[in-house]
């Protein structure tokens, strides 16, 4: 059988049984059983379900939320659904600084979270 993440052939273990089914989202296989399709985020169960380990290749990345490895070119996480977009641009990284707003305490270099507080410090804005 062919794995529809890595396209390599693979065996299941011994007593193990996998098979493929199709996203109803967006037409493309994946192993059933997954949660989310790795290629749309297409929840497959609406209930919260632990990831299973997957291990470690040179063509994966690490899900940034529940820290599962993925194949390189998914976009969305087989396991939680977050999406596997690549790292923002040195552009996008400089517009996102922009809009910074530096703590108003001029002892501390922390910047200003949602909250409205400090993110060092902790101190609320007084601007």
């Amino acid at each position: 059988m062919q794995c529809p993440h890595c396209h390599q052939d693979v065996e299941p273990a011994e007593g193990q049984e996998f098979s493929l089914a199709e996203c109803e989202a967006c037409g493309q296989n994946y192993v059933e059983g997954a949660n989310y399709c790795h290629n749309c985020g297409q929840s497959f169960h609406p209930e919260e379900t632990e990831p299973e380990e997957m291990t470690e290749s040179e063509e994966m990345q690490e899900c940034s939320k529940c820290g599962r490895m993925a194949p390189e070119d998914d976009k969305f996480c087989a396991a939680c659904g977050q999406s596997l977009d690549p790292k923002p641009t040195a552009k996008a990284r400089a517009k996102a600084s922009k809009k910074r707003v530096a703590c108003s305490d001029g002892m501390c270099i922390g910047i200003i979270g949602p909250d409205g507080k400090c993110t060092d410090c902790g101190k609320p804005y007084q601007g």
